[in-house]
Formats: structure tokens, C-alpha cells, sequence
């Protein structure tokens, strides 16, 4: 039996469907590193009990070292009598793949799997001219044949493979973008795991590491979330003090030129413009390059593409929503000559936790974790119709003017804008008058300035709930808490 695998049920459910087809099958799938994409694909071949050969590219390996990579699986997957010459190109090897299949029965599906194609299709080898001649000649003619290819570098796969203008144009039977788990099932993977944490530490964990699958499996039994956090963060020795720039170079081409333009939007924690990106990089005036860039990072999860709500004529804005980046920039990278100094900030984090600044991170950090969670969010809500996510921010012209901003909001097909408020603390929040009257004013600015016709509610998103008073009975149509939020709450104690 196959190892246990939270999540992913649509993904599961997809794969079994295409591996059980009567047709030959081209699968793509996708997704940043460390996010389980061969976890995901090895424990649906095992459960389907699928005949298959795993071929994974070598980063930064010559083609040379790719064949024999090939030969190696071609090997383990069809234990020939006597050893086999490592073939020169991919042609010869992919024509050697074909025969071997060919004198296997038919009727059991067969998987080609190609993990890591971005990096086997190193320059000039010739295996995307070799896989179109095969798939398009040889392999779409039998139905037991299901090419699957996965890579991490997500822009890649989308330009070579998914949205491919050459040979391989509209080849694909299915793809699948593999996303980090959501808040509910990195809470479920930890409890899977036997970690008696609850709901506060895991939204501290997933703070952090986000819902990347590898980051939440070094989280150790017995140790609060804040000890793990100085373990994994602030010692020589832990996985994510030096995960930034081998995650970043892992995914990207040019990691230097990604890296430059994340540390720029990570400047405006709310969101920055392209107009605006553009002259703080002095990139070309026609923004192609920073378009192109803007679009990896957004396809391999990194930021978020928004326009800001009535601001349709003023383009799009960028802001950061991978948890670690946040992170990294934040608290690891200031202190990561210390810790190679000295092996680790003893305690660094415990002693950071309920700083001014500290407060200021976290409540920047649980915005974009709301961003991310939206679909949870509005379920928690019961909106069953469409909607649009904005934000919206005033700026005032003249000196009497009141300015304001809006975190987060819904503009639905009901008939309703829903504003939040998103506020992270340790114990239950309290709306104060001031507040209150703050709150009152954001509304009323928003109506007049957009002069908005549709009805206003008023949400607040609290990590720990609201203390009921009267200002929250006057002003507050709706409460989430984090409660409302991770649905496997039931496996956790308090």
C-alpha cells in the first residue's frame, strides 16, 4: 500500500481517470519546488498498479549525463538480459523506449514519466524536437501509452508544453498546477504526523513555511511553533536558513534578475505597480522583460496580479504571497551572517514574538494569507455567487479630506460589497470607540468617493475571534476566526 497522502483529491482523481482511459494520455504537471509533485504522480502509479519508467532530469547536467540518467531507468524498468549502450541523443533513446514498450502487453496502461523536464531538456539536446516526433509519429497511436511530464520551473512548462506554439501546440490531454496545501490541510498533514498543536501554532507554523508539504514534515513532535521556527530558521544547520536561494535558482533562469524585482515589491507590503516596478528597476521602457518575470513569479506562486478596486486605468499591481519569501527577507536574511558565525541566534524568534515589529510583520503576513485563502473565506461566508477581490485605497487631494484603505474586499453578484478588516493578535481583539469610528468613516469614504450603490457589509477577519461589545453589534455583519477558516479544526486540541 502506498503511503497516506493528504489533499489532493481533484489532482488523484484526474490522474486515475487519464491512466485508466482508453486513449493515449499527454499529461503536464506543474509546481513550485518541494510542493509534492513525484510524491503525488508515484502514489498514483502504486495505487493503479501502473507499468511505468522514471526518468529525472540532473540540474545543470550536460546531456551526456541526462542519457545516462535515461539508460539507468530504461534498466530498472526493463531489466535487460545484458547491459545497454547509453544512447547519443534523444532520439535514439526515445526510439530504444518505443520498442521496449512495444513488446509489452497492451492491455495495461504504460507511463512515461518525465520528472523534471525542465531540466533535462538541457540547451540543444534535442529532446522537445525528439518527444513531439515520438508522441506525434509513435506514442498518440497507442492507448496504452500515458506520457506524464512535471517540472518545477512552472513558466517553463507553460511556455514549452502547455502553452506551446511548435510541434507540440494543443498536444496535451490534461494539466495540472500542483499548489501548496491550503491552511485546513497543512492542519490535517501536521495532526497526520501526530502533532498535538493547535489551530494558533499552525497558522504560526503556516506563517512561515506557507503549505509547502517538505517545510511542514521537518516540523518536530514536542517543540512549540516558535522553537521550530528558531530550529529550521536560525541555525547553520536548518532547512530553511539557506532555502531562499537554492528555491529561487531552482525555478527560475535568470534567479538574479527574480530575486531583484521580489525584494522590490517586498517594499510595499500592500502592493506596487508595474509603472511603478518599472522605474525602481530601470527596466525598458515597454516593461516586456519585467512583464515576463512579473508572469514566472505569479505562475510559480510567488506574488499576486490585482487591480485595485475603481482603479481599473491605472494597471495592474503586484504583491508577495509565498509565506517563507516573506519571511526570508524579513528575519532570516538580516541575521544570516550571525548564524553562519556563530551556528545559530539562540532563541532569536521566542525573543522576537510580541515585538513592535513583529506586530507589524504578522499583520502584513495574515493579510496575504487571507489573499490565498479567499475561496475558504467566502465559503466560511456562504457566498454561493460569483465575485470580484479587490482592494482600495484613497489618497486625499485636499487638506480636509480623511484618507483610508481597504484590506480586502468582495464585490459579488448579489447586490453586496463585503470590506474586511483582517487583524491578527493573541487573544480575542477588541473594536474600541476610536476604532469604531474609524471603521464608520472607511465606509462612508468608500461610498462617496466611488459613489457605490450596491449594499455594504463589514467583515473582520480575526485569528482569534472578536470581544462581543457594542461597537461589533452596531458595525460588524460578519465574524471569521480561524476557526471558521481550517475546517479540520475537529483534530486538534486547545
Amino acid at each position: 500500500m502506498s503511503a497516506i497522502i493528504i489533499g489532493r483529491k481533484e489532482e488523484k482523481k484526474l490522474l486515475k481517470k487519464r491512466l485508466g482511459s482508453k486513449e493515449a494520455e499527454f499529461i503536464a504537471l506543474y509546481g513550485r519546488r518541494r510542493v509534492g509533485k513525484t510524491f503525488l504522480i508515484n502514489h498514483v502509479l502504486e495505487d493503479e498498479n501502473a507499468r511505468s519508467i522514471e526518468i529525472t532530469g540532473l540540474k545543470n547536467g550536460t546531456l551526456k549525463k541526462q542519457l545516462d540518467i535515461f539508460i539507468r531507468a530504461f534498466e530498472k524498468a526493463f531489466k535487460p538480459e545484458f547491459p545497454i549502450a547509453t544512447p547519443k541523443s534523444w532520439m535514439n533513446a526515445f526510439d530504444m523506449l518505443t520498442k521496449a514498450i512495444g513488446r509489452l502487453p497492451k492491455n495495461k496502461p504504460f507511463v512515461i514519466f518525465l520528472d523534471e523536464l525542465p531540466w533535462l531538456a538541457t540547451p540543444k539536446s534535442g529532446l522537445l524536437e525528439a518527444l513531439d516526433h515520438f508522441w506525434n509519429t509513435e506514442w498518440v497511436n497507442r492507448a496504452h501509452i500515458k506520457l506524464l511530464v512535471c517540472g518545477s520551473a512552472a513558466s517553463w512548462i507553460l511556455e514549452n508544453i502547455v502553452n506551446a506554439t511548435g510541434g507540440l501546440h494543443n498536444r496535451l490531454t490534461a494539466s495540472i498546477r500542483l499548489r501548496p496545501f491550503t491552511i485546513d490541510e497543512a492542519a490535517e498533514f501536521l495532526a497526520h504526523r501526530s502533532l498535538k498543536i493547535n489551530r494558533a501554532q499552525v497558522l504560526d507554523l503556516y506563517l512561515v513555511m506557507g503549505g509547502i508539504p517538505f517545510y511542514l514534515k521537518a516540523v518536530e513532535k514536542g517543540l512549540s511553533a516558535a522553537q521550530n521556527i528558531d530550529q529550521l530558521c536560525f541555525t547553520a544547520n536548518g532547512l530553511l536558513y539557506e532555502e531562499f536561494d537554492r528555491l529561487y535558482s531552482s525555478l527560475f533562469k535568470n534567479s538574479e534578475a527574480s530575486i531583484k524585482i521580489i525584494r522590490q515589491i517586498a517594499k510595499s507590503p500592500h502592493g506596487i505597480d508595474q509603472a511603478t516596478l518599472e522605474e525602481e528597476l530601470a527596466e525598458a521602457s515597454s516593461g516586456g522583460t519585467l512583464t515576463s518575470r512579473l508572469g514566472e513569479l505569479e505562475a510559480a506562486g510567488f506574488v499576486i496580479s490585482f487591480v485595485p478596486y475603481g482603479h481599473a486605468k491605472k494597471g495592474i499591481y503586484y504583491r508577495i504571497i509565498d509565506e517563507y519569501t516573506l519571511f526570508y527577507l524579513r528575519w532570516i536574511e538580516p541575521v544570516a551572517n550571525r548564524i553562519k558565525l556563530a551556528s545559530s541566534q539562540a532563541n532569536f524568534w521566542q525573543s522576537k514574538c510580541l515585538t513592535a515589529t513583529w506586530k507589524s510583520w504578522v499583520g502584513n503576513a495574515f493579510e496575504a494569507f487571507c489573499y490565498k485563502h479567499i475561496d475558504l473565506i467566502a465559503a466560511a461566508l456562504k457566498i454561493s455567487t460569483g465575485f470580484t477581490v479587490g482592494t482600495w485605497r484613497f489618497i486625499p487631494k485636499t487638506k480636509g479630506q480623511k484618507g483610508t484603505q481597504i484590506d480586502l474586499l468582495l464585490d459579488r453578484d448579489d447586490g453586496v460589497i463585503t470590506i474586511f478588516e483582517i487583524k491578527y493578535s493573541q487573544s480575542p481583539y477588541r473594536i474600541t470607540k476610536q476604532y469604531a469610528t474609524e471603521l464608520g468613516d472607511k465606509i462612508d469614504i468608500f461610498r462617496e468617493q466611488l459613489g457605490i450603490k450596491k449594499e455594504i457589509h463589514l467583515a473582520i477577519i480575526s485569528s482569534c475571534g472578536l470581544v462581543q461589545n457594542e461597537y461589533v453589534e452596531q458595525l460588524v455583519t460578519n465574524e471569521l476566526t480561524l476557526e471558521d477558516i481550517i475546517s479540520t479544526l475537529q483534530l486538534f486540541g486547545e
